[in-house]
């Protein structure tokens, strides 16, 4: 389940990736305590038993807005692990982008990328 929440950004010319970093750092300690809330960017449960990353935010590149109103969410190709999931996992991370995303007048469509190359579909 999700929950709309909102966040305060001061008006700067990349505003869409400041509102993603915002996103990216997750719930106030407020929002944890008194509304249970959490994130999927943290390191994930899935993981295979010793191995290592850091949470979604550290491989967060660039968004970039298309004329065609089409925003393009580049991460490092690490960001894969958190991506390229079982389609409930996936959507836990690409649906708050995507949402948080389309609050832009000038965004209608989410794409993902890793090291600039845009991916349509994913393996898992």
């Amino acid at each position: 389940a999700q929950k709309f929440v909102e966040r305060e950004i001061e008006k700067q010319p990349a505003i869409a990736d400041a509102a993603l970093r915002l996103l990216f750092e997750g719930p106030t300690e407020i929002e944890k305590t008194d509304e249970n809330f959490y994130h999927a960017f943290d390191t994930p449960y899935w993981m295979p038993e010793g191995e290592i990353i850091g949470p979604l935010s550290d491989y967060f590149k660039s968004v970039k807005i298309k004329p065609e109103k089409i925003a393009v969410v580049d991460f490092d190709k690490v960001a894969e692990r958190y991506l390229d999931q079982p389609a409930c996992a996936a959507a836990s991370v690409m649906s708050p982008i995507i949402e948080t995303l389309k609050q832009f007048p000038s965004v209608e469509e989410v794409e993902f990328s890793l090291d600039g190359e845009v991916i349509t579909e994913w393996d898992a």
